[in-house]
């Protein structure tokens, strides 16, 4: 089986200020993790564990045309993910301001795996423009009784004003 994920933005607009978020680079599994012991057993995989993303290659980055601080909350949700196969997402990073320097307290929530499907969840808070969030992934309940195909996932990345 060969994960395929697509990552995308939707900024959503509020009156003449607008907020944008950039999603850079796609999840990328380690096929490897995908193995069984022996005929008829399922893949051998930690329940609570899952199987993360061989690196981290996915990076958000958060602008907007308002003037010092301001809110926002960033949604997350994921289109065409299997029945019973769970995917995850955290945020590892802070990420930097755009003109440099990490700033304390940017960002709030989102360090920890949340289970991701088809329902907009909030994934982050966050209270100025930040580049290079780091995002990665988690796939839990894969089973050799899935079929066997690529599986593309969309997953869909959506920044609010607060």
């Amino acid at each position: 089986m060969l994960v395929v994920a697509v990552v995308l933005a939707l900024p959503n607009c509020l009156s003449a200020q607008e907020i944008k978020i950039e999603v850079h680079g796609a999840p990328i599994f380690p096929v490897a993790s995908l193995f069984v012991s022996d005929a008829g057993n399922d893949i051998i995989v930690s329940p609570s564990e899952g199987i993360p993303e061989s690196q981290s290659n996915t990076r958000l980055n958060i602008f907007t045309d308002r003037k010092g601080k301001f809110e926002y909350e960033v949604w997350v949700r994921a289109v065409n993910v299997p029945d019973g196969v769970t995917l995850e997402v955290k945020r590892d990073n802070a990420g930097a301001k755009p003109n440099g320097g990490g700033g304390p307290n940017a960002l709030s929530g989102g360090t920890t795996f949340l289970a991701i499907n088809d329902s907009r969840t909030s994934f982050f808070t966050g209270d100025e423009e930040r580049i290079n969030i780091a995002i990665s992934f988690r796939l839990k309940n894969i089973s050799v009784v899935q079929p066997i195909e690529n599986q593309n996932y969309q997953i869909l990345f959506e920044v609010n004003f607060r």
